[in-house]
């Protein structure tokens, strides 16, 4: 499977999201609120963070820096403000412990959901400037967000023009994500030059993926032989969130040769990240004495289980990359076995986290896949062109 049909079932994808997020905003924002509106509102709402990344890889060469800061803002922002999604579909279905939790943060969202809005809007000019994806497509986009965030510092002035702003903004979003999706799966978006990992990514992300191998194997051995501190559920969270930024970059390093198999790696390793960060966040929370008591937590793993899901994903995503490295031979295949038998041996303590000697296994198989995912990053490091990282044989 070429980059490009990669790319084109991307598109797919953000017309499901957009049809999900923006059916389910404009529902809710008429008033019309339920466990089960939430629940559809919170599956397109967590789409809508690889959505992002579909399109920041589709249009990485063409965006430049205006495009990467746009990217990374949103889905920095996106990722911190899913936690009060998933805490208000647990408010809505009644679960314990829900509602205080959500109040207890919901003072420390009113910046992230801002600036949210704020950096979709500027996605949304950079797909209008980048020339790679419809140019309307990013100018809907952009109105729709305007219109929204307009609405939030109006909520108690606006009257019924409130309503205009915030549903007519969510329709316009969805039209715009529709649009650039059905261009990725028409053919139609993509210009004449093949896609790969842009001079930017690798400059900004090369380093960034050293960073994040390193903190991989430091999660593991702060998290297994000394009592919890606020330094274990810091490290904790920003693992979560390096992981979505790491997995794009060395997928988009090597999607041409890694094909399907590749493709399959990404999707669940992003995923499950992003759904990963939804618990790292409660438990960062609760050691910063933010959160008075693990609920919530709990039923992160129980009732409402994204935590348990997103940590049966990554190893999933994980196993799947390490394969697809060893197959596509463009970063060294003893690299993708380090991920596989480092993956094997923490396995055990993701089932079981009493025993110390699986404490053990925990930290010598991160550090492991930190050795084989930082020798990636340093091979992007090392060369100046990204069009093959090794030559092709």
């Amino acid at each position: 499977m070429t980059f490009r049909k990669q790319l084109k079932w991307g598109g797919l994808l953000i017309i499901v999201v957009a049809l999900l997020v923006s059916i389910t905003n404009a529902i809710i924002y008429a008033g019309k609120h339920n466990v089960i509106i939430q629940a559809v509102h919170a599956v397109g709402y967590t789409g809508l963070i690889m959505t992002c990344t579909i399109i920041h890889i589709t249009q990485a060469r063409r965006a430049g820096l205006f495009g990467l800061i746009a990217y990374l803002l949103s889905v920095l922002c996106l990722v911190y403000v899913n936690v009060e999604t998933f805490l208000t579909l647990g408010v809505l279905a009644g679960i314990q412990g829900m509602a205080e939790t959500l109040n207890a943060i919901r003072v420390s969202m009113i910046p992230a959901v801002y600036v949210m809005f704020a950096s979709l809007i500027l996605l949304g000019i950079s797909v209008s400037q980048a020339g790679v994806l419809p140019r309307w497509g990013g100018i809907l986009i952009a109105m729709g967000m305007a219109l929204q965030l307009t609405a939030q510092y109006a909520i108690n002035l606006a009257g019924p023009m409130f309503f205009i702003f915030t549903i007519g903004g969510s329709i316009l979003v969805g039209a715009g994500l529709m649009w650039i999706g059905w261009a990725l799966w028409s053919g139609q978006a993509l210009s004449e030059e093949e896609p790969r990992l842009s001079n930017l990514d690798r400059a900004w992300g090369a380093p960034f993926i050293l960073f994040a191998s390193i903190l991989m194997a430091m999660n593991a051995y702060l998290n297994s032989f000394a009592d919890l501190t606020l330094l274990d559920g810091l490290t904790n969270l920003l693992n979560a969130i390096a992981l979505i930024l790491t997995i794009t970059l060395l997928y988009t390093a090597q999607a041409e040769r890694a094909g399907g198999l590749g493709l399959a790696g990404f999707f669940f390793t992003h995923l499950g990240s992003t759904l990963m960060v939804i618990t790292a966040y409660l438990i960062f929370g609760q050691l910063a004495g933010q959160i008075a008591d693990n609920r919530a937590l709990m039923a992160s793993w129980v009732d409402i289980p994204v935590g348990r899901y997103g940590s049966y994903m990554v190893m999933l995503g994980t196993f799947l990359f390490g394969v697809s490295v060893i197959r596509a031979g463009v970063f060294p295949g003893w690299t993708g076995w380090l991920v596989l038998i480092g993956l094997g041996l923490l396995l055990p303590s993701q089932f079981q986290s009493q025993d110390y000697l699986f404490s053990i296994f925990w930290a010598i198989g991160a550090t492991l896949e930190g050795v084989g995912l930082g020798w990636m990053g340093w091979m992007l490091l090392r060369k100046r062109e990204t069009w093959h990282v090794v030559p092709a044989t």
